[in-house]
């Protein structure tokens, strides 16, 4: 059985002061607690509604996973684990930044494309969605383990910045016709107002994903599918790995 003030701390863990508090975020669903356990992240409590072959995790019912779960339909098995530290930002060719991403499926969704892409950092401005939201950690498919996202001041990131900085815009130079420098700084827009005008001066070159519909019904892309080509386009260019 599990206890009301179990219950109390995972219904807090929804909000940020009260993970960076405790220091734990909620995992939830078979795939995204495994990928958690699969990369040693520390286990501070595991619930499940059958006994598992290789964690010690606490029995409850379907009924007390439904007081628990952020799902409609509750999981099998959700996880309480603790933040991993981030270290040092790694000093990379390649940097993927994000200003003033709210939604949290887009940032999981970007969080598994730098996973899938290869990059193995993200920066983010610091009035960006949390990347251990509930929903970002979901939408990550478990890719938040192996992706580190580190949250800073991003006019204090581009002061000292030596590398070309391009910026995301309907408006820019096609993708097609692009060619990146070896080493290069990506900057990806809030989802509906873009990248903030106090960057634009920051901003080398501005690129664009090329639209080929004829119709104006459709008058922008989502920020996570311009990200995925983006990151496609660079890795065709072999040269350009970390």
């Amino acid at each position: 059985m599990i206890s009301k003030s179990q219950i109390s701390l995972i219904k807090k863990l929804c909000l940020k002061k009260q993970r960076r508090k405790t220091n734990l975020f909620i995992a939830e669903g078979q795939k995204v607690v495994q990928e958690c356990i699969s990369e040693k992240l520390k286990i501070h409590r595991l619930y499940s509604l059958e006994s598992l072959d290789k964690c010690d995790s606490q029995l409850i019912s379907t009924q007390e996973m439904r007081k628990i779960s952020n799902f409609k339909t509750p999981s099998e098995i959700l996880g309480l684990f603790e933040i991993p530290s981030l270290g040092k930002m790694k000093i990379q060719k390649i940097d993927i930044v994000l200003d003033r991403i709210q939604d949290p499926a887009n940032l999981g969704t970007i969080i598994r494309l730098c996973d899938w892409f290869g990059f193995q950092q993200l920066i983010c401005s610091e009035d960006s969605v949390d990347c251990y939201h509930p929903k970002v950690v979901q939408a990550s498919m478990g890719s938040i383990s192996r992706v580190r996202c580190h949250y800073r001041n991003l006019q204090n990131y581009f002061q000292n910045q030596t590398r070309a900085v391009y910026g995301t815009s309907s408006q820019g130079v096609s993708l097609n016709d692009f060619a990146f420098e070896e080493a290069f700084v990506l900057l990806f827009g809030n989802e509906s107002k873009g990248i903030s005008k106090n960057l634009y001066t920051e901003i080398s070159k501005w690129i664009s994903v090329d639209k080929y519909s004829k119709k104006n019904t459709v008058d922008s892309l989502n920020v996570a599918s311009v990200v995925g080509i983006c990151m496609y386009k660079i890795r065709n260019e072999n040269h350009y790995y970390n």
